[in-house]
């Protein structure tokens, strides 16, 4: 058993014994575990995108770029720069800047890296990624990154790092030489919660961040105290109100810088420097100047002309602008673009930028994913009008906040996106959701193969075992019952992990042999031997990026004791699958729950035959 131990340090990109976040007692992940596994699974499987409403962001996806460049007989375009770039899936909203004649891209990449995409036409290809993380020594993200060119000589990024700090990476512009930097540490300011904002005036940069109260953080370059970075609590030195959504920030009338959020009662809030009433920062309450309704999320600001427009999601999901424009005896109004333009509700946050002579654009996500844009160009006698640019470039829907910007004469919209299917992101979440991260399921007692799992299905032996589990090597109940749990018709597989092989060989198209041949999420990755009709462990494929995968599989994770034994629902972390074992077994290859076409001739057994359960003792190691 002591090989488990190897197997998972060898497989995952961060050891078990690195991962701290703490293992909730077995007997509170049985009373949260356990309703999951009632007979109601079909209730549980009936419905995965109801499940998973709100979580799309939360999907590993690929950076999609959209773009006027008129290629193709198209006004509007979409390119996949993942693929493009040989870069990695992301999660969350990108982040780009133009600095000389490139565009950088900045994201949360699925490893959790910051990461940066851009077209400097290196290595063969227009478009590289770089994994800033790696370079400047810095820790995972755990959110999305907000980036700024400072005097278009350098560029400066921003997150949230592990345990909330701010964290940020600088290097000069066309070089990939960064260095990072623990902006809480090195001010003696407080963690942040949520995404930052950044502006920069000259050398001068701020980055706005919600503390974990909710209140208005500035970090800014100052040199203050002999320290390169402070901390500024913008909520107490303003009398404002706390944040419930991450801020959105501008600089208007060359150094006043407005930063923009959402109130807990839903309100609009703006922070100025308008050093009034005795007080450097002040804040108003846009909400009650304008009689607007209620946001949610994060407004998007830019300055037009002479007046400061926001953009925010209305609670009704229509598209809200917030304007300065003093008409109607009042200096802030705000208009429902939505309505305006005839257009559908918008889901998350949007994005703006102006473009063109006196037009702003607006883009925001659909509720069926499609990217829509909002201007206010003037076009059928309207002043506002929504087209759907996912049609208009045939592209791909998007999965999270889009971020637009203006390169040349074109605009630049970056998304993540497509979404995998729902019944994939149902089988991801399934997983997830059982790992050391989520419920932290564990055998009880631990170390006895006692699971809820090969309870659920009524199988293996309630010896010894705690009420409502039952013992065997359980990595193939696990696995089965993620894809039950989405859905899947499983008919054919049991607890012998080989059977997974069984029904992907009698599924025409289903079975991938090879430990790189396709891997996606959702697939069941076997390892064994093929020739023989070995199995010796089962996981779920949760994410691919960049010729890795990561993987949560049953009967998995760190030794619990001498001898071993593994008795845990496990995140693996990132490995190569080429040169992965378990028990000295490479991959067989990949089963795909959805990607076949018919059925093949041979017969797939509907249960363990004796010789099977004898097998299945041995597989995941044997207890």
């Amino acid at each position: 058993m002591p090989a488990l131990r190897a197997k998972w340090e060898a497989k995952s990109a961060v050891p078990w014994w690195a991962k701290k976040r703490p293992r909730p007692k077995v007997f509170v992940v049985l009373a949260f575990v356990l309703p999951l596994l009632a007979p109601a699974l079909s209730l549980l499987a009936s419905s995965p995108s109801a499940r998973l409403a709100g979580a799309a962001s939360s999907a590993a996806t690929p950076l999609t770029e959209f773009v006027n460049d008129g290629a193709g007989g198209r006004l509007w375009n979409a390119y996949d720069q993942t693929v493009n770039a040989a870069g990695p899936t992301i999660i969350g909203r990108p982040s780009p800047v133009e600095i000389g004649p490139s565009v950088s891209v900045f994201v949360h990449a699925t490893t959790g890296d910051l990461a940066v995409f851009t077209n400097d036409g290196k290595n063969g290809r227009v478009w590289n990624s770089y994994d800033v993380s790696q370079i400047a020594g810095l820790s995972t993200i755990t959110g999305d990154p907000a980036a700024v060119t400072v005097n278009q000589s350098s560029i400066s990024v921003f997150a949230e790092g592990l345990g909330g700090d701010l964290i940020g990476a600088h290097a000069p512009a066309g070089s990939e030489a960064w260095t990072g930097e623990d902006l809480t540490q090195i001010s003696g300011g407080p963690t942040i919660s949520g995404d930052p904002a950044v502006v920069a005036i000259g050398p001068a940069i701020s980055v706005f961040a919600r503390s974990a109260s909710g209140d208005l953080i500035q970090f800014v370059n100052d040199g203050m105290g002999g320290r390169a970075w402070n901390a500024y609590d913008l909520t107490k030195a303003s009398n404002g109100p706390t944040l419930a959504g991450d801020p959105g920030a501008v600089v208007y009338s060359a150094a006043s810088i407005h930063v923009y959020g959402q109130a807990p009662n839903g309100d609009l809030i703006e922070f100025v420097n308008d050093d009034a009433g005795g007080r450097l920062w002040n804040s108003y309450d846009l909400s009650a100047i304008a009689h607007a309704p209620a946001v949610t999320g994060r407004p998007s600001p830019v300055v037009y002309g002479a007046t400061v427009h926001v953009y925010a999601q209305a609670t009704n999901g229509d598209l809200l602008e917030v304007i300065n424009d003093g008409a109607w005896g009042r200096l802030w109004n705000s208009y429902d673009l939505t309505k305006a333009a005839a257009g559908p509700p918008i889901v998350g946050d949007p994005g703006a930028v102006t473009y063109g002579a006196g037009q702003v654009h607006v883009y925001a996500r659909l509720g069926d994913g499609d990217l829509e844009e909002f201007v206010n160009d003037d076009a059928g006698g309207r002043l506002w009008n929504s087209y759907d640019l996912t049609q208009a470039s045939l592209g791909p829907a998007i999965g999270g906040d889009p971020s637009p910007l203006v390169y040349g004469t074109t605009v630049h919209v970056y998304a993540d996106g497509p979404q995998p299917p729902a019944v994939i992101q149902a089988i991801v979440a399934a997983a997830t959701s059982q790992d050391q991260y989520h419920l932290a399921v564990v055998e009880d007692p631990p170390g006895s193969n006692c699971n809820i799992y090969t309870a659920y299905w009524g199988r293996g032996t309630a010896t010894g075992c705690a009420p409502g589990t039952r013992a065997e090597e359980w990595c193939s109940d696990f696995a089965e019952w993620v894809w039950a749990a989405a859905g899947i018709n499983t008919a054919g597989i049991n607890g012998w992990s080989f059977t997974f092989i069984d029904w992907g060989e009698s599924h025409t198209g289903a079975f991938k042999p090879g430990a790189t041949n396709d891997p996606q999420p959702g697939d069941a990755v076997v390892w064994g031997d093929l020739s023989s009709g070995y199995g010796a462990h089962v996981g779920i494929v949760v994410g691919v990026s960049q010729g890795q995968i990561d993987v949560v599989s049953g009967n998995s994770g760190p030794p619990i004791d001498p001898q071993g034994d593994v008795d845990a629902v496990w995140d693996s972390g990132w490995f190569n699958p080429a040169t992965s074992t378990v028990d000295g077994y490479p991959i067989i290859g990949y089963v795909s729950p959805t990607n076949w076409t018919g059925f093949a001739p041979a017969a797939v057994p509907a249960a363990a035959s004796r010789a099977q359960r004898a097998l299945i003792a041995t597989q995941d190691g044997g207890k």
